[in-house]
């Protein structure tokens, strides 16, 4: 045996007497760090305070916080359909997205079918202060009868606020349906410039 080989048997006996703990934040920081689940914080929103989580795919679930860290992440798991946990805090282009600065963020859309997946990068590029009718979703993916169907992919987005979802509206101007609620929808137009018909 040389000085580099190294004798297993006293590596082995060497670790049974180790008695210090793992860190607390070492599997947290595994499962992040290997995509098997999602980080998740709290942000601040023109909406009030969110639950965001987010993983090397991207942002994979936004919710409106319920105060409650076990409620938030029940949620946030049915919407991203994948575990979190959580993490220290968003990655800056999250939350400048969040608060509505207009910067490019990857998200994370597996938790959804193929149609949803058209309908929101359709929504996607809708621009801040501007509104389209679900028809016009329902034309740009190349199927202009679905605008009902147009309106149940919306309701599932899983991302609000970075997908803006708020910004698809009646053909006659009126809200429609939001899935964080019609007056959530209009205050988030009102803070782009935007004032609906009643």
């Amino acid at each position: 045996m040389t000085d580099v080989d190294i004798d297993l048997r006293e590596v082995i006996a060497g670790l049974r007497g180790l008695r210090e703990p793992a860190p607390p934040t070492l599997a947290r920081g595994a499962l992040l760090r290997t995509g098997v689940a999602d980080g998740f914080a709290h942000a601040d929103s023109p909406i009030g305070q969110v639950a965001v989580a987010w993983g090397p795919r991207g942002v994979s679930a936004v919710i409106l916080a319920r105060g409650d860290d076990d409620a938030d992440v029940a949620e946030l798991e049915r919407v991203a359909a994948r575990p979190v946990v959580p993490a220290s805090r968003l990655p800056d282009e999250v939350a400048r997205a969040l608060a509505g600065e207009r910067v490019p963020v990857r998200v994370n859309l597996s938790s959804v079918g193929p149609f949803d997946v058209a309908v929101l990068r359709a929504t996607r590029r809708i621009a801040r202060g501007d509104v389209r009718p679900y028809a016009w979703v329902a034309a740009r993916i190349g199927n202009p009868r679905a605008v009902r169907a147009v309106g149940s992919a919306l309701g599932r987005n899983p991302v609000p606020l970075i997908i803006p979802c708020h910004r698809v509206v009646r053909s006659d101007g009126t809200l429609g349906q939001y899935a964080l609620g019609t007056e959530v929808k209009r205050t988030l137009l009102a803070s782009e410039g935007f004032e609906a018909a009643r």
